[in-house]
């Protein structure tokens, strides 16, 4: 079983508003993040699939070094070459600011949602199975966001 963790490419729409505003909106706080991109995951599963010894194994997949949202935000202005600040706000604030970016609200209470759950260290995780997998780091957030 493979228990993948947070997608760095999931972060890419920030991408569009630190292009613009030069920021990384969220309700994060200094919690951790351990992403990974889509291909360190799709290569951890290749291994599992195609190697020995995997049956009834459980394998918590997470990216290292787990990062916070400013260092996201960094992430973010390497990929577009200028500076990026993560802005944290309440739940109904960033709720209100991705409304105001277009999103239906439905989406925008979802998307808003999930971050006090992000604060309390849900998508944070100590373990090295996806590197032990793979056999080498993950990708670089920057990286990721840049493929």
């Amino acid at each position: 079983l493979l228990r993948n963790g947070w997608y760095w490419e999931n972060y890419a729409s920030g991408i569009d508003s630190g292009r613009a505003a030069g920021k990384l909106f969220g309700a994060a706080g200094e919690a951790k993040v351990s992403g990974a991109a889509r291909r360190d995951y799709a290569e951890a599963a290749a291994v599992v699939v195609t190697g020995e010894g995997h049956q009834g194994k459980t394998y918590e997949l997470a990216g290292a070094p787990a990062l916070t949202y400013q260092d996201i935000a960094d992430a973010i202005g390497t990929v577009i070459g200028a500076e990026v600040t993560y802005v944290n706000q309440t739940e109904d604030e960033y709720r209100a600011t991705l409304e105001g970016f277009g999103l239906p609200a439905e989406a925008a209470a979802a998307f808003a949602g999930m971050d006090p759950a992000i604060a309390r260290g849900a998508l944070f995780s100590q373990s090295t199975d996806l590197q032990d997998l793979i056999g080498r780091p993950s990708t670089p957030a920057a990286e990721a966001l840049a493929a």
